[in-house]
């Protein structure tokens, strides 16, 4: 069944930093090349997730990560922009410092060739989602909030829920190809996307916005988008119809 289109394909080259829209990514068992290979980590925390985030430094989603060669983001070196108008290599003493400084952790940086994901490799949300929630807002709604990997504009015949709830809801178990059904990139929807306050920070301004979170609490119990396994390996393209089978 035909279920939409791509509209934006995402990466992260550090967890929690700027995203870069690119038009289009290949997709491996472990995610989409490049897509959240480094992080840093609090140094003094023992918890299950010592990540520095947006959550403990929101001015860390203004950070501008990116690659020197885009056309290898999986081997490229990173660079990063800073707050204070540096631009460095991700494993620039300087950068620590900054970072450590202004969240107030020590920090170490890592690098996981499997990605840093808060729970599966690919993430994937609909326009219609966004709109949806803007509209109950009575305001604009960036679907940057949302840091998705995949964004999908969804056809008429399937953007609403009978149920209520948001569009990928009900591709959960279910299988969606990008591209040709036959020989395309396939990801498992395998789990609703519960969210947290990141989404409360706007990615431009990093103020935050706590009436975004509330709303989707409200609406879908805090869930927003899915979260997917790579099924088929491929490449995911900006305009690739999308597919849903069991």
């Amino acid at each position: 069944m035909l279920i939409g289109t791509v509209t934006q394909v995402n990466l992260y080259p550090v967890k929690s930093m700027q995203g870069i829209p690119v038009q289009q990514a290949q997709l491996w068992w472990y995610g989409l090349d490049g897509d959240r290979k480094a992080a840093f980590v609090r140094s003094d925390n023992q918890s299950h997730f010592p990540w520095l985030t947006g959550r403990e430094y929101p001015d860390l989603v203004r950070y501008e990560a990116y690659f020197t060669d885009p056309k290898t983001p999986d081997t490229s070196p990173i660079r990063v922009k800073t707050r204070s108008g540096l631009d460095l290599a991700l494993d620039d003493p300087e950068l620590l410092r900054d970072l450590s400084q202004k969240s107030g952790h020590p920090l170490h940086l890592m690098r996981l060739n499997r990605g840093v994901f808060d729970c599966m490799p690919v993430s994937v949300i609909s326009q219609t989602l966004v709109q949806t929630l803007a509209d109950s807002l009575k305001e604009a709604v960036d679907t940057r909030r949302f840091r998705a990997n995949i964004v999908i504009d969804v056809e008429p015949s399937v953007r609403v829920a009978s149920d209520g709830g948001f569009p990928e809801a009900k591709w959960l178990n279910k299988t969606i190809t990008f591209g040709n059904h036959e020989t395309g990139a396939q990801v498992q929807a395998d789990y609703e996307d519960r969210r947290c306050a990141m989404i409360n920070i706007d990615p431009d301004t990093s103020e935050r916005n706590p009436t975004i979170l509330k709303k989707v609490a409200q609406l879908w119990d805090a869930c927003a988008g899915i979260y997917g396994a790579t099924r088929r390996l491929g490449t995911v393209c900006v305009g690739d119809e999308v597919h849903l089978s069991d």
